[in-house]
């Protein structure tokens, strides 16, 4: 072996090792305590996928879907998931993830490799494999529902690079382009915006800087030999985004159930202070902690969080306005992609009346990619960081942000409001309890813990008990009749009146348990019983 190829292995090793730690970490918290991380949200996949395995097919007509038809792409997953273990839940919802986790970081993987950012890309992965932040845990680790934005994301600029590099094999790259575009845009407009938008973008002001070089004495490090084939890809990969979202937004809604997100977003007014927050929230998405002890694990590790989300910021900042000559196209583009991306979701968060923190967790990966590449200049140019074990200080500073995550306030063992649940459905199974009525957040999850055998309905809200189309089957559009049980909360039980005392079978501090025989109108009863607080 030549001092090249050892060179290279010494390089690669470490991100390796640490990726496939974070992977081992996640998949194993998953194994030990999934049942404390599953969600109505997260549990109506593995609903659905039983519906699949029912009727056929890996789309529903028998199915609420939210906003439209998001769970789709991971049913390829599910469903056979839920095939192998239709008794046992958390093995399917496990043997689902660990998957989904192998495609996402595979994918990325891929597009590093075509980027030809190098060696420094694989930490940007390991990064990926940890649970770090709130957002990021939540759509990822625990549920990785965002799987199919990453993906797709990724393949998108992997078959960019690609035809960049091979233009004599531009026709098979180009029908690939447009598919992943449509498979894009089929994912709402969030898709559209989070990646074609951006990537459109980018390739216009390419093109800008070319033209108005002299007028706007554009550093030369910016004026691209790309910008003509970058832009005319990104025309087609927008329309093709758009066709997507049309045929999902008009055709599929004719014959399938979902909201769609023309009906339900709404511009705020406009504010600086909630621009300023958003910001916040993006620097705060790479794991700050907040209402935790300064010197505690989780306050200490938010220390150096907030230094990691600063230092990823920055690091875009640095390489798109300072150290531009030295980055290669692809990375160029990666990162003038990235700042594009920042600006365009800054103003959409702050403005949009649909917004969650978690919303930003789609921008840690190519953050961390910048940050990646801002690692491999900073080594290049100054001499002293080639000689130092910064690999090794870094993949333990992950280590100990993620571990602050998995102890910590939000997710360690006790810290979910399952722990209190599944003693409910436990004790439901055991008095032979099979079908109930509960609000969305206590619905989906019963049927999951319970492997199926509980069936649950979902209402909107228990003083009116009217059917919530949202996540459930449509079969389910109807109250259901005979022996049942209604499964509410200690909030909800506080807005009902004394006649629901009658039929009360269980009770602990956190949920009550209302049961009802044959032909009782316990919706009347219950909706009677509404005193409001």
């Amino acid at each position: 072996m030549n001092k090249l190829d050892s060179n290279r292995i010494e390089e690669i090793f470490p991100p390796v090792l640490f990726l496939m730690l974070g992977a081992f970490i996640t998949i194993f918290y998953f194994a030990v305590h999934g049942d404390n991380l599953v969600s109505s949200d997260s549990a109506a996949d593995l609903i659905l996928a039983r519906v699949l395995c029912r009727d056929g097919g890996f789309l529903s007509k028998n199915w609420f879907y939210s906003t439209e038809l998001l769970t789709f792409d991971t049913q390829f997953i599910f469903k056979p998931c839920y095939a192998l273990f239709p008794n046992d839940w958390h093995k399917a919802r496990l043997l689902a993830h660990s998957i989904l986790m192998v495609i996402y970081l595979a994918s990325m993987i891929w597009m590093i490799k075509v980027s030809k950012i190098g060696p420094k890309g694989l930490w940007a992965v390991a990064m990926c494999a940890f649970p770090i932040g709130y957002g990021y845990v939540i759509t990822m680790s625990w549920s990785w529902c965002y799987t199919a934005y990453f993906v797709l994301g990724f393949l998108t600029f992997g078959l960019l690079f690609i035809l960049f590099r091979n233009p004599d094999k531009k026709i098979i790259f180009i029908v690939l382009l447009i598919i992943v575009s449509f498979f894009s845009g089929m994912r709402t407009i969030r898709a559209i915006m989070q990646i074609n938008l951006p990537v459109l973008a980018a390739a216009v002001l390419l093109l800008l800087f070319r033209h108005f070089k002299g007028l706007l004495r554009i550093d030369g490090s910016k004026i691209r030999n790309i910008d003509k084939p970058f832009l005319k890809y990104s025309i087609i990969m927008l329309v093709a985004s758009l066709a997507g979202y049309v045929y999902n937004s008009v055709f599929l809604l004719r014959n399938y159930h979902y909201f769609s997100q023309n009906d339900e977003s709404f511009w705020q007014p406009f504010s600086i202070h909630s621009i300023l927050k958003v910001i916040s929230d993006m620097i705060a998405s790479y794991g700050w902690h907040e209402k935790t002890m300064i010197l505690s694990l989780e306050g200490i590790s938010s220390c150096f969080a907030l230094l990691l989300g600063v230092t990823t910021t920055v690091s875009v900042f640095l390489l798109l306005f300072k150290y531009t000559k030295h980055l290669t196209d692809n990375e160029y583009i990666i990162v003038l992609y990235t700042f594009i991306n920042i600006i365009i979701s800054v103003f959409v968060f702050a403005h949009c009346d649909i917004y969650a923190i978690w919303h930003w967790a789609n921008l840690n990966p190519f953050g961390y990619l910048c940050l990646a590449i801002a690692v491999k200049y900073l080594c290049i140019n100054f001499k002293p960081l080639q000689k130092m074990r910064y690999g090794i200080i870094f993949g333990a500073l992950i280590f100990f942000v993620s571990l602050s995550w998995l102890i910590g306030p939000y997710f360690g063992p006790g810290k979910m409001d399952n722990d209190t649940l599944i003693p409910v459905i436990n004790w439901l199974e055991e008095n032979g309890y099979d079908r109930g009525v509960a609000t969305f957040w206590n619905s989906n999850v019963t049927t999951e813990l319970s492997d199926g055998r509980i069936e649950m309905w979902t209402v909107r809200n228990i003083e009116k008990m009217n059917i919530y189309e949202w996540l459930q089957e449509t079969s389910h559009s109807k109250l259901p009749d005979g022996n049942i049980f209604v499964l509410i909360n200690k909030k909800e039980y506080e807005t009902l009146g004394p006649e629901i005392e009658d039929y009360i079978v269980y009770q602990c501090p956190d949920f009550t348990v209302l049961a009802f025989g044959e032909n009782t109108d316990y919706a009347s009863i219950i909706t009677g019983s509404y005193i409001g607080k």
